[in-house]
C-alpha cells in the first residue's frame, strides 16, 4: 500500500510542478539554479544572474512563497 502511495505521491507533485502557475525553482547550496518549470522560465532566462538573483530571493521569501504573498 505504500508504494503505490508514494507512486501517487510523486505523480502529482510532477503534476503539480509542471501545471502550475507558481514559479518554482530549486537551487543548490552554491545558489546555482538547478531546476525550474516552466512558469518560473517566463520571468528568469539563460543571461540573467542566477547566483545574485537566488540569494535575493532566497532570503526575501525565506524559502517558501506563493502567488498570493
Amino acid at each position: 500500500m505504500m508504494e503505490q502511495t508514494d507512486l501517487s505521491l510523486e505523480h502529482l507533485l510532477k503534476n503539480y510542478y509542471e501545471t502550475t502557475n507558481e514559479k518554482i525553482v530549486f537551487v543548490n547550496r552554491q545558489g546555482k539554479i538547478i531546476a525550474m518549470n516552466g512558469a518560473a522560465k517566463d520571468i528568469l532566462t539563460e543571461e540573467d544572474n542566477y547566483n545574485a538573483m537566488t540569494n535575493a530571493i532566497c532570503h526575501r521569501c525565506e524559502g517558501y512563497s506563493n502567488e498570493y504573498d
